[in-house]
């Protein structure tokens, strides 16, 4: 069985600045998203990247509605630490948006509308959760049943342990 099933069953987020994190979620990605931060833009994060990334996931999707910029602004210049929370802001993501293993198709076209939308869509069309709890609801435990439920339907296309095994002894 690949470790995404139970990680994401068994995570438990850590403390970073100071700031209890919550599972790692789509109201999450989208937020830090839609500020530019760059654990998920793909550049190289900064001290400023992980005060705002802190701030936010330790929200929830209904705290959230009540962003506060001069707040986070205040709390980071008081934020110790925050240049050696950078590694550990990044586990954090890390474990959050840990996936299962599928294989992709040369014809596999990405989605138009933002990622953490469709997650969130099927939380509450397939899970049958409110609003608030789609959008709080960890990303790594959604894809885990998105997964499940595609498989159900025909989708043949997550890695079995053995082709897992196989491709980790050809990249070796």
């Amino acid at each position: 069985m690949q470790g995404a099933f139970i990680q994401a069953l068994t995570y438990s987020p850590p403390v970073i600045l100071g700031r209890q994190m919550r599972p790692f979620s789509c109201w999450h990605g989208l937020m830090l998203e839609a500020m530019g931060n760059a654990f998920l833009g793909g550049t190289k994060p900064g001290v400023a990247d992980v005060v705002a990334g802190a701030w936010v996931c330790a929200l929830s999707f209904k705290d959230g509605l009540l962003f506060d910029g001069k707040a986070i602004v205040a709390w980071g210049r008081k934020a110790r630490n925050a240049a050696s929370a950078i590694a550990q802001f990044q586990d954090y993501i890390d474990a959050g948006l840990r996936c299962p293993e599928y294989w992709r198709k040369a014809e596999d076209k990405p989605v138009k509308a933002p990622y953490w939308w469709h997650l969130a869509l099927f939380a509450r069309q397939h899970l049958g959760l409110d609003e608030a709890a789609a959008w709080d609801e960890p990303v790594a435990r959604l894809v885990c049943y998105r997964a499940c439920n595609a498989e159900q339907e025909g989708w043949k296309n997550l890695k079995s342990d053995n082709e897992m095994k196989a491709k980790a002894a050809l990249e070796k």
